[in-house]
């Protein structure tokens, strides 16, 4: 995972006070996607010191900044980070590409008959794994489970 394919999403939201807090839920969440590479990577690599090690170092600094008292206690805190997910959340749902599958449609009727066909594949799937759990189920007469062999085999 690239530095760069990581959504820029500003680690600081504005406070009611017009101070600019960090928002410790969007550092938590890129430390996290950070440590998910270096373990892909291993620490003992030239890559990770290359890329990974000061952004690390530099958003470790960023957390420890977040003080439990600084928001009045404990459900202070969570109340506020819960806040701070809110907002991270939102500005990640901003950011994602909205596909408008009725253009598409319209420009290549052929892809409408692939998602139909994705839609019953996987209706069939789903039917033979209700059949299969039937199957299993020890609460399945055994007439049912008879008729459900023979029918998918």
């Amino acid at each position: 995972m690239d530095r760069e394919s990581i959504p820029a999403i500003p680690p600081v939201a504005p406070d009611n006070d017009g101070e600019n807090t960090p928002n410790f839920h969007a550092i938590s969440e890129e430390r996290k996607e950070l440590r998910q590479a270096v373990s892909e990577l291993g620490e003992k690599n030239g890559i990770f010191d290359k890329h990974y090690r000061k952004p690390l170092e530099d958003l470790q600094t960023q957390a420890a900044e977040f003080k439990v008292a600084d928001y009045g206690g404990l459900s202070g805190a969570k109340i506020e980070l819960k806040k701070q997910k809110a907002d991270y959340e939102e500005q990640m749902e901003a950011g994602r590409a909205h596909i408008d599958y009725e253009a598409i449609f319209r420009a290549t009727p052929e892809v409408a008959g692939v998602e139909q066909l994705a839609k019953k594949i996987t209706y069939l799937k789903d039917f033979r794994m209700r059949r299969m759990f039937e199957i299993l189920d020890p609460n399945t007469s055994l007439s049912t489970k008879k008729r459900n062999t023979a029918k998918t085999l």
